[in-house]
Parts: structure tokens; sequence; C-alpha cells
């Protein structure tokens, strides 16, 4: 049977079906943009018929999974997990950071069974690391609780706060010396509502966390990071 479509890129802009599924479709990386990621962003539903294409990333390291992440499509981000899974771009990024940066909590559901929650980008940031600095309590609190189904069988809010010892990655530091307890537990209880005194929080967090007045290589405190996530404190960052 004769190709209709001269690239996969063709293929995929017009759907067919034969192209998408043959393996003789010619493949040249066009625009710096590898197939999946194309797919993602051009016909999804597509998508299926490109498995072969898993793992071919851009010049700056993007995947198709990384491009579902980015545009929220769970039913691709399903798809494309167990195929492209722990994956880096430029940035050390994987698509489970990703979703800690943007709080994509639905599309971390599905990578947290798949990706390693160890790795780390360029500054020394793993998903936990994310998940807190960014302020998103629900990613952080999945990510935190893969980790204790790993590592312990305590399973109570109460118990993670006090307990919480994964060997992999609650001390571990970033490159600005901070771990994750560090930036996570501003978050616990709630410490982003509007109104909330921001001493009175800090001394709410000291209950669950030692160490309150650990710096960071700036010299930066736990009050400090507290301010700036509640916008309450003015903190010159540098």
């Amino acid at each position: 049977m004769s190709q209709c479509c001269p690239t996969i890129y063709e293929a995929i802009l017009s759907n067919c079906e034969q192209c998408l599924t043959s393996e003789t479709t010619p493949y040249i990386l066009q625009d710096d943009i590898p197939p999946l990621q194309f797919a993602v962003q051009n016909n999804p539903k597509c998508v299926k018929h490109l498995s072969r294409f898993a793992r071919i990333q851009s010049s700056r390291g993007w995947t198709g999974l990384m491009q579902a992440v980015d545009d929220q499509n769970l039913t691709a981000v399903r798809f494309l997990a167990p195929l492209e899974c722990n994956l880096q771009n430029d940035w050390g990024f994987t698509a489970q950071m990703m979703c800690c940066y943007s709080g994509y909590i639905a599309g971390l559901k599905i990578l947290v069974q798949f990706e390693d929650c160890s790795l780390k980008d360029n500054t020394g940031l793993n998903s936990l690391l994310q998940a807190a600095k960014n302020g998103y309590l629900d990613c952080y609190h999945l990510i935190q609780d893969t980790l204790i189904q790993q590592n312990t069988q305590q399973t109570t809010h109460q118990q993670r706060a006090i307990n919480f010892k994964p060997q992999r990655t609650s001390n571990n530091e970033d490159d600005f010396g901070k771990t994750a307890r560090f930036y996570g537990s501003f978050y616990e209880n709630g410490l982003k509502n509007e109104g909330e005194n921001v001493k009175d929080a800090f001394g709410n967090v000291s209950e669950f966390y030692s160490g309150g007045e650990q710096t960071d290589l700036f010299g930066r405190t736990g009050i400090q990071y507290l301010g700036l996530v509640n916008g309450q404190v003015e903190v010159e960052l540098w």
C-alpha cells in the first residue's frame, strides 16, 4: 500500500491512521519538536499510534509527556507516563517536577506511580521541594505520602508531620542548603490562608518541626520564607 503522507508530521495533522501506524512513514525531526510532543500539541487523539517515537527529546530535552503535563492533557499523561518516565529536560525537570511546579495534581497522581521522586533539577530541587517551594500543599502531601509508603507504615497527618523520615528525600538539601522539610513546613495546617498572622503561623509550624531558625546559604530563615509565600513580610531575596 502506497504511503500518502510525506512525513509523520503530516500524518499527525491529517489524522491519517494508515501513515500513523506504518513503520515506514518517514521521520525527520521537524522544528526541533519530537513527533509525540507535536501530536500532543496538534492532535492528541493520535498519540496512541505513536509509541514507537517514545523517549525522543527535543534539543532542550522536551518530550511528549512533558508537553502533556504542560497542556494538562490527562489522557495523554496517562498513556505516556510509562513510556517516557524519568526523562529530564535541559533544566533538569521531569514531568513529575513540572506537575509540582504548576500544581497539576491530577497529572501528579499518575506520575508518582512511574517517576523517581528523588531525581533533582539543575538547582538541586526534587519533586517534594518543588511542590513545597511553590506552595502546592496537595502535591506536597502526595509526594510525601508516596515516600512514606515506600519507607514507613505511618499514615496519619500528625505522624507524617512528626515521624516523616523517607531515606532518599527528606534530608536531601538543594543547592541553597534547604530541605523539603524546610520548604514544606510553611504549608502545614493551611499556613497560606489570607489574614493569618505570620508570627503565629510560624509558631504553629514549630510544633511540628524543629530547627525553625535554620538558615540557608544566604542567611534566610524559615520566617522569611513564610513571609515570601504569604506576601505579608517584605524580605530581600539576595
